[in-house]
């Protein structure tokens, strides 16, 4: 069966979705691994996410194999910056990005995507690392930082 499209606002029990976002600016230190907090969730059709504990906890309700997209963006260029999904604090999925150009008004964007099989009391976070040689600010808006997701079965 495939997927082509899904009714959020008339979603059901075997439509699970879910987006955890955040509204504010953070600031992550250089060159190290800082987990994004979340303080808005505008979709969860089975409760899963908490902006209290800035994660996504599966229930035995919704364990599966899910499609998950992750996204944060910065207030300027880094050297170098990642984007890495934790469940149950081991790495499960990672993206980087060299950004090079020292241009202004810059505001890069990293993103990952990835299908995981998730069981029962797997907990997700997010956490964005970046090498700038000094502080950098992420920016929010436009679905950043964000981690989403839809069960696929």
């Amino acid at each position: 069966m495939a997927l082509t499209k899904l009714d959020v606002a008339n979603a059901t029990e075997g439509h699970q979705v879910f987006k955890i976002t955040s509204t504010a600016n953070q600031s992550l230190a250089n060159a190290t691994e800082v987990q994004l907090t979340f303080n808005s969730a505008p979709i969860d059709t089975n409760s899963i996410t908490s902006t209290a504990n800035n994660n996504v906890t599966i229930t035995a309700s919704t364990a599966g194999t899910w499609l998950i997209m992750a996204q944060s963006r910065l207030g300027e260029r880094p050297g170098r910056h990642q984007l890495l999904l934790q469940k149950n604090d081991s790495l499960i999925l990672m993206s980087e990005k060299s950004s090079n150009d020292a241009g202004s008004g810059a505001n890069p964007t990293i993103e990952m995507i990835g299908i995981l099989a998730l069981s029962s009391g797997d907990v997700l976070t997010l956490e964005h690392y970046q090498q700038s040689g000094g502080s950098l600010n992420t920016v929010a808006g436009y679905d950043a930082p964000s981690i989403q997701g839809v069960r696929l079965f």
